[in-house]
This record gives C-alpha cells, structure tokens and sequence, in this order.
C-alpha cells in the first residue's frame, strides 16, 4: 500500500519529490513484514506439511488435531494463542 501511495503522489505531482514519511514508512513495513515472517515460519513448515495436511482434512476433533501436532511436531498451545499485535 506504501508503494502505491508513493506511485499515486508521483502522478498527481510528477513535479514533487515523494515525502520523506512514504519511503520511511515503506521501510517500516518491510521490516515489519520481515519479522512476522521469521516468527511465523515454523507454524508454516509444520502446516506445508503433506501428512499434516491430510491430517488437517481427515480430523473432525480439534483434540485429536492438536494431539496429534503435539505428539507429532512439537506443537505447543503457545503456537496457537494470538498474540495482541502493537
């Protein structure tokens, strides 16, 4: 969105430099992004998984689906809690 908002203001105002908050702002994001990534990626590695997968399609339990991630992946409640994000 920060690099549409910098594409836009170039053509409204192809005479103006883009505000120094935009490309500030862009680098923000990207590094938040970043971050959300790294912390995210081992739930994305278990649910990539294909036997995870057909585990996912074959459970009707939520505790035997959790069971299951625990015994088989390590999977705390901890994974599963959202956090509140700042």
């Amino acid at each position: 969105m920060v690099d549409f908002a910098m594409d836009i203001h170039k053509s409204l105002y192809p005479d103006q430099v883009v505000p120094a908050e935009l490309p500030e702002r862009r680098s923000r994001v990207v590094s938040e992004l970043k971050r959300l990534q790294t912390e995210t990626e081992p739930i994305f590695k278990i649910f990539s998984d294909n036997e995870v997968q057909k585990q996912l399609q074959n459970s009707r339990d939520h505790r035997t689906l959790m069971q299951f991630l625990i015994d088989n992946h390590d999977v705390s409640q901890s994974y599963l809690t959202l956090q509140s994000f700042d």
